[in-house]
């Protein structure tokens, strides 16, 4: 065993320790995550969320492969062992955030349930970055297939090393904006959209790319923070929604002023855009509208309201639900420092 190694086994020590000894005594909230790795393993992530001095801190507690099934049981007992081993006391869990998927939520043998029933007043959310991609998978056949077609073309090009390598000498050559395509990610929809606008802005350059490889669909593209809350990721989906209300007044008035690639794809076949196809766009943002609110209920923003004096604090004048009259106390002793509100 090297000398580096060795280094590397101390500090790994060390910080677990260091971490370990942190949470013992104070409230966590756990955020769980079960995918496979490239090499067809079942690996367990588990981040931390704690307070620590004056802060809040988020570390990896947890990175371990499921042996066996990833089964909700598994989940918990693989958790429950680091937990018992580490001396961890689970009345100190506040709060689980997964991805929604039935190994985590299911109500008798999810992992949730099994650390509900561990803990008293745990509560639990679905990830909102899952929230956001299961609205966005509810679109009409033709928008799928597109989409279906645009990550074929992009993992021809993207996955296969040769196949990178030559498209960066053409779009070199070529003296191209960009040399290289961005894989397209399933969960996070904002960052589809930039794969979307790259393969778009490099559309020449792959059709000549694909024709040349005999690919299937080339002659497709002949013609076309760090310590975010719920309460800021709930205000980017409110000013979602309203921007998608918004782009549906412009489609119903004929104007692509809001779509500039589309708009300026016409401008260049120097043509309008077919009525059908305006219509498609109306007809997908509204559906987007329905979905968005069916996952995003006026459940949420009751709650959300109700507990508004985390982002407010000097703007409560009674006592919110959530809080039990100590703890109301305690942050009016808070909202009345002067050295707090000095700083603030």
């Amino acid at each position: 065993m090297t000398q580096s190694r060795v280094e590397s086994g101390i500090f790994a020590g060390y910080v677990k320790a260091t971490l370990i000894s942190r949470i013992k005594s104070t409230k966590v909230s756990l955020q769980m995550d079960e995918s496979t790795d490239i090499a067809g393993l079942a690996i367990l992530m588990v981040i931390l969320l704690y307070p620590y001095l004056d802060s809040f801190h988020e570390d990896l507690l947890l990175c371990k492969p499921l042996q066996s099934t990833s089964t909700g049981t598994e989940i918990f007992k693989l958790l429950d062992e680091f937990f018992v081993e580490n001396s961890i006391l689970w009345d100190n869990c506040v709060d689980v955030c997964t991805d929604g998927a039935k190994p985590m939520t299911g109500e008798m043998s999810g992992a949730i349930a099994k650390i509900k029933g561990k803990t008293k007043g745990c509560s639990s959310v679905h990830c909102i970055l899952h929230q956001h991609a299961l609205a966005m998978k509810k679109m009409p056949p033709f928008k799928k297939e597109i989409l279906s077609e645009t990550v074929k073309i992009i993992n021809f090009i993207k996955s296969r090393p040769k196949n990178n390598r030559l498209f960066k000498i053409l779009c070199h050559d070529m003296e191209s904006l960009h040399t290289s395509l961005l894989l397209h990610p399933e969960i996070r929809w904002l960052f589809r959209g930039k794969s979307l606008i790259r393969l778009f802005e490099l559309r020449n350059e792959v059709g000549i790319f694909l024709r040349d490889n005999d690919f299937a669909l080339g002659e497709k593209l002949c013609d076309e923070r760090k310590a975010v809350t719920v309460f800021d990721a709930t205000d980017k989906v409110e000013g979602f929604k309203k921007k998608l209300k918004y782009w549906v007044d412009y489609i119903k008035n004929g104007s692509l002023d809001r779509f500039p690639l589309t708009k300026g794809f016409g401008e260049e076949l120097e043509s309008d855009i077919p009525p059908d196809i305006l219509n498609e766009f109306e007809i997908h943002l509204l559906r987007l509208i329905d979905d968005f609110n069916s996952y995003f209920t006026k459940r949420l923003h009751e709650n959300l309201k109700e507990n508004v004096w985390v982002v407010e604090p000097y703007s409560i004048s009674k006592r919110p639900s959530s809080l039990i009259s100590q703890e109301y106390e305690c942050l009016l002793d808070l909202t009345s420092d002067t050295a707090i509100t000095s700083k603030s």
